[in-house]
């Protein structure tokens, strides 16, 4: 639901006695135990969504808000100021998705399920490292990695020797299997619940050579450590020309929707998933989540 033309809602303030007079209840944010999302006012539970200008040209991918098993029932986004070009925040419905998405790769996943790579800790040093001293390196490596996880993160997850996409060695800190189809908790309908089009390293890398800012991708040290990716239950990769197709599916069900100050978006966080296009200027915008 989009709500235009009021005036309250053009403030914090403002927007804050709006979801009160709507009954709706606020939540903790599912980020804070993972990131620290940027205020606009915490006392009131309304949180900055994706402005800032380091990540303007980067297109914010469709998901539902879910870390670990945490997933807010419903969301408002508000227009604070719009920016000068772009910007658009962007839905797709998951009913439309469970319905459009191709039926063999929908079997697959819903067979296997899906995992996603919360983190990926880079160790191309151990390339040159000789095999006999690897072995005796790797287990105190994965404990050392696996306790400064845990500390960053409140949900169950495995750390597992792997290879990044140039094939160089890491880390990865892996979720736990999950369906990509979910009932709605109230409706009991089914519907897409699942971050694939956000959380693939393949599609993210695709976008942002069509935006022409993959030369801005940081590929080394800390920022990795935020980088994510998913993976088949099993942990076998999807093939690109599945990746392509979901991807053809995600775009074909988008609905662009170009706000002014004071517009409002709410929306259920499991019927719908969320994104952002890329922009020019200031944007701000900002989001509460609702139990």
């Amino acid at each position: 639901m989009v709500l235009r033309g009021f005036e309250l809602t053009k403030t914090a303030d403002g927007f804050q006695q709006m979801y009160l007079a709507l009954g709706l209840e606020p939540c903790d944010d599912p980020l804070q135990s993972v990131a620290a999302r940027d205020a606009v006012d915490k006392s009131k539970g309304i949180y900055e969504a994706v402005n800032k200008e380091s990540r303007s040209k980067y297109f914010v991918g469709m998901h539902n808000e879910q870390v670990g098993n945490r997933s807010p029932a419903r969301a408002a986004f508000v227009c604070l100021k719009a920016a000068d070009a772009g910007g658009e925040f962007l839905l797709a419905d998951g009913r439309q998705m469970l319905r459009e998405t191709e039926l063999p790769l929908l079997q697959e996943l819903y067979e296997k399920k899906v995992r996603f790579i919360a983190a990926e800790i880079p160790l191309e040093f151990m390339d040159g490292v000789h095999p006999a001293v690897r072995r005796f390196l790797e287990p105190p490596l994965l404990s050392f990695a696996t306790t400064m996880a845990k500390q960053k993160v409140d949900f169950d997850i495995d750390l597992v020797w792997d290879q990044d996409n140039e094939g160089k060695p890491c880390i990865h800190a892996i979720a736990p299997a999950q369906p990509p189809v979910v009932r709605h908790p109230e409706t009991n309908q089914p519907l897409w619940f699942c971050n694939m089009h956000s959380h693939s390293d393949v599609l993210r890398a695709a976008r942002e050579a069509r935006d022409g800012t993959l030369d801005l991708s940081e590929t080394t040290g800390a920022s990795r450590l935020n980088r994510t990716d998913m993976r088949f239950g099993d942990l076998s990769k999807l093939t690109p020309a599945q990746l392509a197709a979901f991807d053809d599916t995600v775009m074909g069900a988008l609905k662009w929707v170009k706000m002014q100050p004071g517009d409002v978006v709410l929306l259920d966080n499991y019927m719908c998933m969320h994104g952002r296009n890329v922009f020019d200027g200031v944007r701000k915008h900002a989001v509460t989540w609702f139990k």
